[in-house]
């Protein structure tokens, strides 16, 4: 079983990022995020991000909706949700017809 730091939120952040072949920097720009807050994610796993800054993160990682799911839960692991069937989801939404445009 790996530490605390391996299982963190900073530690799953820095694993996917390293899959990705980004460097902080890289991943901090493609994310409109600093460097710094990249690095302080990754170092410090007491550290709680904003739900924003994790899918601005998951965006620029480009993840498949099982690991957006995983860093998800992983920065909030305090908050229990029932499993979702991401697949089943994301084909009704690619289902779901087209919404007619709003008009002013």
């Amino acid at each position: 079983m790996g530490t605390a730091h391996e299982t963190s939120f900073g530690g799953l952040l820095k694993r996917l990022r390293l899959s990705a072949g980004l460097t902080q920097e890289r991943l901090a720009e493609r994310a409109s995020l600093s460097a710094k807050t990249v690095s302080s994610l990754e170092r410090h796993p007491d550290r709680v991000p904003f739900l924003e800054t994790v899918t601005s993160l998951a965006d620029a990682l480009f993840l498949q909706p099982d690991e957006r799911a995983r860093l998800m839960q992983a920065a909030r692991p305090e908050t229990s949700l029932p499993a979702l069937d991401l697949r089943a989801v994301e084909e009704k939404i690619h289902s779901a017809p087209d919404l007619p445009a709003r008009y002013p």
